[in-house]
């Protein structure tokens, strides 16, 4: 099954476009070193450290919804574990992205520089290997972020560091074990790996936690549904076999009576989610953050190619929401801040798709599954993850075969861009800035080899400079740097 390079990079992509990577990282892009940007850096790393305490706390009391039964210096050992294997999730895509539209050269230069960097950009730059290994790892993604916020969300049981109980409340939301999430386990290893791509890829459990678990992923068929909706909306390149009509036959089933599932639990009020709305009002507030997510993914896509878009092809709306994210310092706001608004969304989703282990459901059987299959299908995760995985891969898809209708969509649009950017102003993700100069250091070869690792390490030119979009291919071609279009 092939989607196509650019499709794959642009709409399957992970939260953060490797398209905008540069724009990330340079340091005339960061928050100008002065009195208010080393405030907002103290504030968020006294934040972190806070909402850290707090989890581990949660933690330590039984005070989260983890399932009874391991010790608790298991869980904890499982936290870090967790959140070091959503950072290679998250950082393994931008160096593979970055290499894949670089030209044969720059990959040439790897095998005796970063010889394991050669290898996995071997193993995922094969025909159709890069889109496989998003789709998969996408829904890895997604099954992580289950397990991490079943693992630290408060349960409200507790006290966690003798609080008053407006904290366990918000505990409760998911929004307290949120931030060290996507702090730690996102930003951080995105923007490492956007200035070391190279270095961050030779990482020796790059291989064997990320790239080959998200191949194999796609590979059972979990996620195939995927390349239905890329057909159903013109993409080409989509080679159909039988197995792989069979798999994407049993994805869509699969997806159709997980929803089914999910929305049963919600209906009866037996899902693990924080506001404990049941009936339609459950099923109503699900979709409605699922509608938000959804669009926040879509509007990352649209977001990042707004200055290539041809100023006729953008409405009154559409031209004042481009406004907003055509300089990199738009960018880099909307991103980060659609980073931390997706991640509390994700958690309450999640944990909303789940069961929250009523005993009734022994004695009266969903959908008349036996109660092992119940456990194991509505309480681990995948049923979310499944069900959960398609709506932004449907906003992707919307917005790159038409960016220009997504910005001029009114009021969503600029919300959403205005949300985006606000809570990046705020400061709550500062803290990665220097956070991540740390980890680049850790990370850099040894001295001996900056100048093979400088040539492998430096920005990478795309084939496909051109930021218009096609309206042929319906793919979106998107500029290495926005900030080098000119509008």
């Amino acid at each position: 099954m092939y989607l196509g390079d650019d499709a794959a990079t642009t709409v399957i992509g992970g939260e953060l476009p490797a398209s905008v990577r540069t724009s990330l990282v340079r340091e005339e892009v960061q928050a100008p070193a002065g009195v208010l940007y080393w405030i907002r850096v103290l504030g968020s790393f006294a934040l972190l450290s806070f909402c850290l305490a707090f989890t581990v706390s949660a933690m330590l009391q039984g005070g989260t919804g983890w399932w009874e039964g391991p010790p608790l210096a298991v869980n904890i050992v499982l936290f870090p574990t967790l959140l070091f294997c959503l950072a290679l999730l998250e950082g393994s895509q931008v160096p593979l992205i970055s290499f894949a539209r670089g030209s044969q050269e720059d990959v040439a230069r790897l095998e005796a520089a970063h010889p394991r960097a050669y290898k996995a950009c071997m193993v995922c730059h094969g025909e159709g290997m890069l889109e496989r290994y998003l789709l998969g790892r996408e829904f890895l993604k997604l099954v992580v972020y289950f397990f991490l916020a079943k693992l630290t969300k408060s349960d409200g049981t507790t006290s966690p560091l003798s609080l008053p109980g407006f904290f366990t409340d918000l505990g409760k939301t998911g929004l307290i074990a949120s931030i060290p999430v996507v702090l730690v386990g996102q930003l951080l290893t995105q923007m490492a790996a956007a200035r070391e791509p190279a270095s961050f890829l030779s990482f020796p459990l790059v291989l064997p936690l990320a790239v080959w678990p998200s191949l194999v992923t796609e590979r059972t068929g979990v996620v195939h549904a995927a390349y239905l909706l890329k057909a159903m909306f013109g993409g080409g390149g989509v080679k159909w076999t039988a197995g792989e009509v069979v798999r994407c036959i049993a994805s869509v089933a699969g997806w159709l009576f997980g929803s089914a599932l999910v929305f049963y639990l919600l209906w009866e009020g037996w899902d693990d989610g924080p506001f404990g709305v049941g009936g339609v009002g459950g099923i109503v507030l699900f979709l409605a953050l699922w509608f938000v997510l959804s669009y926040l993914d879509g509007l990352q896509v649209a977001a990042t190619g707004a200055a290539g878009i041809p100023q006729e092809e953008l409405s009154a709306t559409g031209a004042r929401n481009a406004l907003l994210v055509q300089t990199p310092e738009g960018l880099q706001g909307y991103f980060v801040g659609k980073q931390l608004l997706s991640a509390v969304i994700r958690f309450a989703l999640i944990t909303m798709a789940t069961s929250n282990g009523d005993p009734r459901h022994n004695a009266r059987k969903v959908f008349g599954l036996p109660a092992a299959v119940q456990e194991i299908v509505l309480e681990t995760g995948l049923l979310g993850a499944i069900v959960l995985v398609i709506g932004p891969i449907i906003a992707r898809l919307l917005a790159a075969s038409n960016p220009a209708a997504y910005l001029g969509v009114p009021v969503l649009t600029r919300v959403h861009l205005l949300l985006g950017i606000g809570i990046n102003a705020t400061g709550i993700a500062h803290c990665c800035w220097p956070l991540t100069s740390l980890l680049v250091l850790s990370i850099r070869r040894p001295e001996g080899s900056r100048a093979s690792e400088a040539s492998t390490n430096e920005k990478i030119p795309l084939r496909n400079a051109d930021s218009r979009v096609t309206r042929d291919s319906r793919v979106m071609r998107i500029p290495e740097d926005p900030s080098d279009v000119q509008p």
